[in-house]
C-alpha cells in the first residue's frame, strides 16, 4: 500500500512544486521500481496506491497538488504495462476522515451520493478483499472510494 500526499497551497516557488511532485508522485514511483528491479517484491503481489478522485475538477490554488496526483495515476497505467507480472491497482479517495467539526461534518456527509456509517471501515473492508483475494488478477485498475461526493464542487 502507498499512502503519500502533500496537499499544499499553490505558490510560485519552485521548490513547492516539486516536493508535493517528489512526495505525491515521483518517491512512489522510484520505490516501486527499486522493489521490483531488487526482487523484493514477488509476482502476483498487488500493489496499491491511493490517489484523489477529485483532480477531475481541481480545487482553485491546488493546481501543484492536482498535477502531481494525476502524474502518479499515468505512471500507474505504466507501471502496468511494463511490469505485467504484478498487478497495480489505484484507489481514488476522498476524505476518510476529517478534522471538520461534526456541523461541518454532517453537510459533507450528506452531500454524498452513497452514504456509509463508518466510512474507514468500509476502506478497511475494501483492502482486506483486494488484498487477500487470490482471485483477483484485474491491473491498472480504477477504485472509486469517492462515492461521487460531489457532482459539482461548489464553492461556498
Amino acid at each position: 500500500l502507498f499512502f503519500s500526499s502533500t496537499y499544499l497551497n499553490d505558490t510560485n516557488n519552485f521548490d513547492d512544486i516539486y516536493k508535493q511532485l517528489n512526495i505525491n508522485s515521483l518517491n512512489l514511483i522510484i520505490l516501486t521500481e527499486y522493489l521490483i528491479k531488487n526482487n523484493l517484491i514477488v509476482n502476483n503481489w498487488k500493489v496499491l496506491f491511493f490517489t484523489d478522485g477529485w483532480t477531475i475538477q481541481p480545487k482553485l490554488w491546488f493546481l501543484n497538488y492536482t498535477i502531481s496526483k494525476d502524474s502518479l495515476k499515468s505512471w500507474i497505467k505504466s507501471l502496468s504495462i511494463k511490469y505485467p507480472e504484478y498487478i497495480f491497482l489505484w484507489i481514488d479517495l476522498w476524505p476518510v476522515n476529517t478534522k471538520k467539526e461534526w456541523k461541518e461534518k454532517e453537510k459533507f456527509y450528506n452531500k454524498a451520493l452513497i452514504k456509509l456509517d463508518n466510512p474507514t471501515i468500509w476502506l478497511v473492508n475494501l483492502l482486506t478483499f483486494l488484498i487477500n483475494e487470490k482471485n483477483y488478477y484485474s491491473t491498472w485498475v480504477v477504485i472509486d472510494f469517492t462515492w461521487w461526493t460531489y457532482l459539482k464542487r461548489n464553492y461556498e
